[in-house]
């Protein structure tokens, strides 16, 4: 094994890296991670492995295939469950979390054009869009999220977030954009749209009749 400098002294005195044998055997000289060093690698199945430890990236890939499989495993998935839901080990999550560096580092990870386009391709597939169907149906989530949003602190929030002039320009923005003006038409003459317009309208005009009988009453009282 040859040691990075050893390599990068023979490459800046214009040695001869590789011998007459290795040529012949069909050898390189590559950067072994197992190794940590320049090591000889030979073309087996079409991938280039180290002949010192037979790392390759086929069998890394091999590697990785199992670990896919191992944990996929129900039994080691309801493991991973229970281990993150120990009150220690959300304690360490929250404050991992809320380190500024760690936020820093997510906000530009996900600001990245090539990570908006996977979320975007990955949301858009059928199978996720049941799940998120399916798991904003859930009363316990529903229950869950009305709770949040009655919360005055998010609703200061929101109205503060709403209000801000950049927020405003993106609102009309995209409500002029002619796919989602068509989505709008589309939705609002679907029949059960419809039907709940009708049922709103039938409660408002209930709440005036019965605003109106209350001040009459009042009066004759």
């Amino acid at each position: 094994m040859i040691s990075a400098e050893e390599m990068a002294v023979k490459v800046a005195a214009c040695e001869p890296i590789l011998t007459a044998e290795q040529y012949k055997r069909g050898v390189s000289l590559w950067h072994c991670k197992r190794c940590n060093g320049v090591t000889e690698h030979v073309y087996v199945q079409g991938d280039l492995e180290c002949t010192v430890c037979g790392f390759s990236k086929r069998k890394a890939k091999d590697v990785k295939a199992k670990q896919r499989e191992y944990f996929q495993r129900p039994d080691v998935k309801a493991k991973k469950r229970e281990y993150f839901q120990r009150p220690d080990v959300k304690a360490k999550q929250r404050e991992y979390f809320q380190r500024p560096d760690v936020k820093a580092k997510k906000r530009e990870y996900f600001q990245r054009p090539d990570v908006k386009a996977k979320q975007r391709e990955y949301s858009q597939r059928p199978d996720v869009k049941a799940k998120k169907r399916e798991y904003s149906q859930r009363p316990d989530v529903k229950a869950k999220k009305r709770e949040y949003f009655q919360r005055p602190d998010v609703k200061a929030k929101q109205r503060e977030y709403f209000q801000r002039p950049d927020v405003k320009a993106k609102k009309r923005e995209y409500s002029q954009r002619p796919d989602v003006k068509a989505k709008q038409r589309e939705y609002s003459q679907r029949p059960d749209v419809k039907a709940k317009k009708r049922a709103r309208k039938r409660q408002r005009q209930i709440e005036r009749l019965e605003k109106k009988l209350q001040a009459l009453r009042m009066e004759v009282s």
